[in-house]
């Protein structure tokens, strides 16, 4: 068995004396190489991450400098301008809630499909062997269904001004990794096989991309927005 303490010491990384067992003093740390490491291999997530949020930074000022002070107060927010909301949210290409809905049942079996044999070849590379159907050995895939659509409408109207097509993560799935390194190798290989940015125009170099990223949060970064 396992305590929770000793659980807990193993995410952190240290044991907090205020969750161990009455009588036991003893913490546990990571060595000074495996520290240096995961350090390394988090400052490396974050440059990605960075450079990838610049780009969609940058492209969404472009599309917000064509409008004018009165077109972002006055005119109908679901307007726009371009492939971005008058917030500068990237939108979906359709306005019609339906339509992007039956756009998501029919491709998001495929779309999990693809993200399975994306971590099989990280995987392979790894030289990581265990993969059974979403399992590898160091990153995991659950599958999901479609956004709620209660849950949809819900931000629609609290959030993105009634504006339908604002709502971009209807197609869902979770990635879940064992260590840092791990999603460091998923982020690259993302950053590779995407082309970022909603209007971006992809180039012949880029006729083997699968994916846009139009969206990047990163809660390891205290800087990122």
């Amino acid at each position: 068995r396992i305590t929770y303490a000793e659980a807990w010491g193993k995410v952190v990384g240290e044991m907090p004396e205020s969750v161990l067992p009455a009588g036991q003093q003893t913490k546990v740390y990571p060595d000074e190489k495996t520290k240096g490491a995961i350090l390394q291999d988090l400052r490396s997530l974050n440059e990605i991450a960075r450079d990838v949020q610049r780009l969609l930074k940058w492209e969404s000022k472009e599309a917000l400098s064509k409008m004018t002070l009165a077109q972002r107060v006055f005119q109908n927010p679901a307007a726009g301008i371009g492939r971005f909301s008058v917030t500068g949210k990237a939108r979906q290409s359709s306005r019609d809630i339906d339509t992007i809905y039956a756009q998501a049942s029919l491709i998001i079996e495929a779309v999990q499909d693809r993200m399975i044999a994306m971590l099989q070849s990280i995987s392979s590379t790894s030289h990581s062997t265990s993969f059974k159907g979403s399992q590898a050995a160091d990153l995991h895939l659950i599958r999901g269904p479609v956004k709620q659509p209660f849950r949809c409408l819900e931000k629609v109207v609290r959030v993105y001004r009634r504006d339908v097509s604002c709502v971009t993560d209807i197609v869902r799935c979770t990635i879940v990794a064992n260590k840092v390194q791990h999603l460091l190798r998923l982020m690259q290989k993302l950053q590779h096989i995407s082309i970022v940015g909603v209007e971006t125009e992809p180039t012949p170099e880029d006729r083997e991309k699968l994916f846009r990223i139009v969206q990047l949060k990163n809660r390891f970064d205290s800087e990122s927005e």
